[in-house]
């Protein structure tokens, strides 16, 4: 359906891996091989993220699952553990919870969601106590044992003492890793900051360079920039 919705447009579309290779330029690797280089006067970084899974020893290897492996399962988790009590954490913890899943929510800070306001998140506690979820708060993960699917255990600290949780899942939810390693973003002027997100102004502009002097239609000024939507 995308791919006739897109012929039907006339816009381009290449399936492939695409990186800078200098101001405005843009290489794709294809599919079926080779490359193409293409060039345009404004170009949109919209690469999206990742889950971020830290370094925590064992955490991979225990195979969790992210938000799109849990909704992929085709069988309900019988003790579901929860690395996570953002939006996302929260919400696949409700889902599984109702439909019959035992939910074990890992929080390092100490309330959920905790970029909210303190009575929305007064709230959410309150909400998904009555629902029967577990919600560990101000503990951080230090290892993990076990494999996601089967058996697993987490290892967390908790005010100065251990604490031990069993489950036979693991979800993933503490965050999110920009898409924005190794596409050559230096090349094309575009900065990032400490957590490689693109930075932009308030225009959502990247900090690569506008050619001065460039006129576009009706005399008005081209804005030759990278955005990011």
């Amino acid at each position: 359906m995308h791919l006739t919705n897109f012929k039907a447009s006339g816009t381009e579309l290449l399936r492939g891996s695409g990186r800078f290779i200098g101001s405005k330029t843009i290489e794709v690797s294809l599919p079926e091989g080779g490359t193409r280089v293409l060039r345009g006067e404004k170009v949109i970084i919209s690469t999206g993220s990742r889950t971020t899974i830290e370094p925590i020893p064992g955490l991979t290897e225990a195979g969790p699952l992210t938000h799109i492996e849990a909704l992929d399962l085709d069988h309900i988790p019988g003790h579901l553990l929860i690395i996570g009590g953002g939006y996302i954490g929260l919400e696949l913890a409700q889902a599984m919870r109702r439909f019959g899943s035992r939910v074990t929510i890992v929080e390092r800070n100490a309330r959920l969601a905790h970029r909210e306001d303190e009575d929305v998140t007064d709230l959410l506690q309150d909400v998904f106590g009555e629902e029967g979820i577990e919600i560990v708060t101000s503990s951080h993960v230090t290892k993990v044992e076990g494999k996601s699917g089967e058996c697993v255990k987490l290892h967390a600290i908790r005010n100065s003492s251990e604490v031990v949780l069993e489950g036979t899942h693991l979800l993933v939810a503490g965050g999110r890793t920009p898409n924005t390693q190794g596409i050559g973003l230096e090349l094309a002027g575009v900065e990032t900051t400490d957590r490689g997100h693109v930075k932009v102004n308030e225009r959502l502009e990247t900090t690569a360079p506008r050619r001065l002097g460039s006129w576009g239609p009706r005399g008005q000024p081209a804005l030759h920039s990278y955005r990011l939507r």
